[in-house]
């Protein structure tokens, strides 16, 4: 169970957030709406078990999330039952696309996350798109072939809230035992 304010030690997070494997699905399912890529074309671009890679004429797209932080410093919110500590989290993602029409589809995903449809569904999960970086034509040699690449960084930014068992005095009981205290009057500048 849980600690909250009340029984002291560590607090945890009581809420969930798009974060870790949630964040890396959506952000495959954005690149898939906006390009049209196959859902199965778009991957994560480091995997445990690795899918084999596409052949030379296949489009296709590997993506990473490169690092992730903060863009201010993180403020809080008491509510009756816990506390929420938000903060704004600057991330970047990479997607690398393959094929022969790589740069054709890297720039559908940079114009495409300009367009207001598509930012209003990540405005909804408190995603936003800042920019994205110029697309980086990178070809890759493997065995004695060249495959087709092009790479395009995203700037993205996020509001983040996590909610603590934080508790708040709404009411007490109990007596108030105050001490008589005697007062002087005086006027400032007489002397005795």
């Amino acid at each position: 169970m849980a600690n909250t304010s009340a029984t002291g030690g560590y607090l945890q997070p009581t809420n969930t957030v798009l974060d870790g494997a949630d964040l890396s699905d959506f952000i495959h399912d954005v690149i898939v709406g906006i390009t049209g890529i196959d859902n199965t074309l778009v991957r994560p671009g480091f995997q445990e078990n690795p899918p084999t890679r596409q052949d030379l004429l296949v489009d296709w797209c590997g993506f990473t999330i490169l690092n992730r932080r903060p863009a201010a410093m993180p403020w809080t919110t008491q509510g009756d039952d816990d506390s929420s500590l938000s903060t704004n989290e600057l991330f970047d993602f990479i997607a690398s696309f393959y094929g022969y029409n790589c740069m054709s589809y890297a720039a559908i995903l940079r114009d495409g996350l300009q367009i207001p449809q598509n930012s209003e569904i990540m405005n909804e999960a408190g995603i936003a798109v800042i920019g994205a970086t110029d697309i980086v034509y990178a070809p890759e040699l493997r065995n004695g072939r060249f495959f087709e690449r092009a790479d395009l960084t995203v700037n993205m930014n996020r509001n983040l809230s996590r909610t603590y068992d934080i508790l708040t005095i709404v009411g007490v009981e109990g007596t108030l035992y105050f001490e008589d205290v005697a007062t002087q009057e005086f006027n400032a500048g007489e002397t005795e």
